[in-house]
């Protein structure tokens, strides 16, 4: 089978709506992805995963030797897709996209771990305004609607924030459940009709809600169930500031442009407490809360429903470059001064690692980068087990240092040798400004192309049906003249026979 965009067939089994964050990624990545340097597998693993639980028809996981060798990379959204890592090994992946990716977990259970986005579900359905308010004209200082259920959300940290005292300048609301409970489990997954009443409550329950965040200066974004939210991804889109409450949420993208654009507390009662005289303080500047907002914006750029897979996509141009501008992401500000250790074999490589004792805690920090081979144990320790073998030798030979595992093509080259440092690079949020603008600007040319080809096929259109009805009329009128001919030969006979009739009788008696 040929590298590049893979659909495995699950039955019946639906992408799971409308918290569809596997279904969108898959409508943007099937029609893109392609070439031999990897592939992607669209699965709708949260449906598989539910309907299991539920005792439901789930139809079949990808099969053992279904996809192609190399890289198989998948997007999952559920938060129990970990349980599962050896039936994804199994069936070949190798790299899973996960939207509730653990901080420190990038390698586990056979498989590369990576951060992904929630799909926005509100503002991806109903976009925001293009003229966002100013954050700190809004209504609210901070807000956060949801529900607390101490048996299956990580922390207590949602009753934290509803335990705070109420102010007159901010909004928390309790839920009785998951706002998209009925439309999964009852509707989607038992096929039960939900009342119409309660369609409408639901209804009005997310206007208002979309409402409260776009009229909030501060998103409140804990931990649930699992370490994101959807609440994250709809604060960017509707402008508000989000504050992070999730401790071992792993982010996706440059960690300075999430320092730049959210506030990120720990999950303790403490820094709850201390919430709203802190948001208040950051309330009095507005300059930095347009500068958040606008890093905020970088990110609805990158991660928002019309980019949404952009780390995938350039995870499939080029794997191993992923993994190493990865891991150079990670290490920060310490990019700069990482250094790069080549090996060719396994023996090389843990020959350099055991030099590596004499060094102290404070040297460099160390990328691998295993040049191209075909030998069959080059080939195994370019993926996933010995992977996990490098990470546990360097926890133990350097256990303070950062670490990545990389493989070679030009881009790695590129970015091993000649790690971007700030002063380099410029800076860094107007390089990424001038970047998403020109994205901006691509999407607004894409837009009005899309618009002109749509007027153009209303206009097709319009003249097929101009075209059908003048047939139609054309078609009556010939009924309507063959009825008239036959009218007229019928009347023509009738005056033939009165003639002779009229002869007959008054002929000679």
């Amino acid at each position: 089978m040929e590298a590049g965009a893979i659909t495995t067939a699950a039955g019946a089994l639906p992408w799971q709506s409308p918290n569809r964050t596997e279904g969108h990624a898959a409508d943007r990545l099937l029609p893109e992805v392609g070439g031999p340097t990897g592939g992607y597998c669209a699965f709708p693993w949260a449906s598989w995963i539910d309907a299991q639980q539920l005792q439901q028809p789930c139809g079949s996981t990808p099969r053992a030797g279904a996809l192609p060798s190399g890289p198989i990379a998948t997007v999952a959204q559920h938060i129990w897709i970990e349980r599962h890592a050896e039936r994804l090994r199994q069936a070949g992946i190798t790299d899973c996209f996960w939207s509730h990716a653990r901080r420190g977990r990038t390698h586990w259970g056979g498989l590369r771990w990576h951060p992904f986005p929630l799909y926005p579900v509100r503002c991806g359905d109903h976009p925001p305004p293009p003229q966002l308010p100013d954050p700190s004209e809004r209504t609210w200082l901070y807000s956060f609607q949801g529900a607390y259920d101490p048996e299956h959300y990580l922390t207590p940290v949602r009753r934290w924030i509803q335990a705070l005292p109420p102010r007159p300048d901010a909004r928390v609301q309790q839920r009785r459940g998951w706002h998209f409970q009925e439309a999964v489990y009852q509707e989607q997954l038992r096929g039960e009709r939900i009342d119409p009443g309660r369609r409408q409550a639901r209804q009005r329950e997310a206007e208002a809600y979309a409402t409260t965040l776009l009229q909030s200066c501060f998103a409140l974004c804990p931990s649930g169930s699992g370490p994101n939210s959807i609440r994250l991804w709809e604060a960017l889109g509707y402008g508000a500031i989000p504050v992070i409450l999730s401790d071992t949420l792993e982010l996706p993208g440059d960690p300075r442009l999430w320092q730049a654009a959210s506030l990120r507390l720990p999950e303790t009662p403490a820094a709850v407490q201390a919430l709203p005289d802190q948001l208040a303080a950051l309330r009095g500047q507005p300059e930095r809360l347009r500068a958040m907002q606008r890093s905020g914006r970088q990110l609805w750029r990158r991660y928002g429903p019309q980019a949404f897979v952009s780390d995938v996509q350039a995870f499939l141009q080029d794997p191993d470059g992923a993994l190493m501008a990865g891991a150079l992401r990670r290490l920060g500000t310490d990019a700069g001064r990482a250094r790069v250790l080549e090996v060719r074999s396994p023996a090389a490589l843990l020959e350099a690692l055991d030099g590596l004792d004499a060094e102290g805690a404070d040297a460099p920090p160390l990328l691998i980068r295993v040049r191209d081979g075909r030998p069959p144990e080059l080939q195994r320790l370019r993926w996933l087990r010995p992977m996990q073998l490098v990470h546990r030798r360097l926890r133990r030979h350097q256990p303070a240092r950062p670490w990545a595992v990389g493989c070679s093509s030009p881009a790695v080259e590129a970015i091993a040798e000649a790690p971007p440092t700030l002063e380099q690079a410029g800076d860094p949020e107007a390089l990424l400004s001038q970047l998403f603008d020109a994205q901006d600007e691509l999407q607004r040319q894409y837009l009005s192309a899309r618009r002109g080809q749509q007027a153009l096929d209303a206009v097709a259109s319009e003249l097929r049906d101009q075209r059908e009805r003048l047939q139609q009329a054309l078609s009556r009128l010939q009924q309507e003249r063959t009825a008239m001919a036959e009218l007229i030969e019928r009347q023509a006979r009738a005056l033939r026979r009165a003639r002779r009739l009229l002869n007959h009788h008054s002929g000679p008696r």
